[in-house]
């Protein structure tokens, strides 16, 4: 999914950077329980071997202590392909709505 130098962009700190670290990064989310997920894509821009794509996200989470957030904002994805016609991920970012 994610390219070998790929990168989620963290608000409260340095974008996480590598499929390890990434992976790292996620483990610490796995006594999350996701009820509901919804990706939107409003906006596909394609430039050769590159492309971005922008839209909205809505979660509904059950947290480690039991209580349930919901989470909703922006999201931006930039992309690469490989030379074997994969698409990668280059870097994800998403802007929290308040």
């Amino acid at each position: 999914m994610f390219a070998p130098d790929g990168a989620i962009v963290v608000q409260a700190g340095p974008p996480v950077r590598g499929r390890a670290a990434i992976e790292q990064f996620l483990d610490r989310f796995k006594q999350f329980h996701v009820l509901s997920e919804r990706m939107t894509t409003d906006v596909v821009e394609v430039r050769g071997q590159e492309a971005s794509s922008r839209g909205t996200y809505r979660q509904r989470v059950r947290l480690p202590g039991r209580s349930v957030v919901e989470v909703h904002g922006r999201c931006r994805i930039e992309w690469m392909r490989a030379a074997d016609g994969t698409w990668w991920i280059e870097t994800i970012s998403t802007t929290p709505e308040q």
